[in-house]
């Protein structure tokens, strides 16, 4: 597994792979940890594939979208082990309230973000979204109360938090 690793981290020293070099290079990374998971079993095709990117970035200087799709093609029976996980993403805004900004674009960039959040909430009933930051929500109570809503229909649960991300020598002070 360790010559498997050495010839992912080649393909992407070379270079920019583009859209097509990442595509594939993040679905044979995410096969390799599936291999690991079933002892080794897909080592051996992973390894002639990364032999494959390699061999293609040598002659043809990059990963076309021809030479992805092979490999997609050369990696098809990993799909159900690879679809046996669930990835869960929440997605977060950092609105960075210290910023060389002034406190009514603070406000704006916050409202702008609430409103896209419950936007999303509203069009994908399985999205989530986190705003730990107490001090956001503050703003919108003052500015948009409108955009809080019933807090009742378990959409929107607030976070435990600080009143601001807390990051370099703030946290640090916080600390002591």
């Amino acid at each position: 597994m360790a010559a498997l690793d050495d010839k992912l981290a080649r393909i992407r020293e070379r270079g920019e792979l583009g859209y097509w070099g990442e595509r594939v290079w993040y679905q044979i990374a995410y096969a390799t940890r599936l291999s690991r998971i079933g002892q080794g079993q897909y080592d051996e095709l992973l390894d002639a594939v990364a032999d494959g990117l390699l061999a293609a970035q040598t002659t043809q200087g990059t990963i076309t979208k021809d030479v992805a799709q092979a490999v997609e093609d050369e990696m098809r029976e990993l799909s159900a082990d690879a679809k046996r996980f669930q990835l869960v993403a929440a997605a977060h805004a950092h609105i960075d309230m210290n910023w060389m900004w002034r406190w009514d674009e603070t406000v704006a960039v916050t409202l702008d973000t609430f409103r896209t959040m419950l936007g999303l909430l509203r069009d994908y009933p399985d999205f989530r979204f986190s705003q730990s930051q107490a001090s956001t929500y503050r703003i919108v109570e003052e500015y948009a109360p409108q955009l809080l809503g019933n807090q009742e229909s378990g959409a929107r649960r607030p976070l435990g938090s600080h009143g601001l991300n807390l990051g370099g020598s703030r946290q640090e002070s916080a600390q002591r």
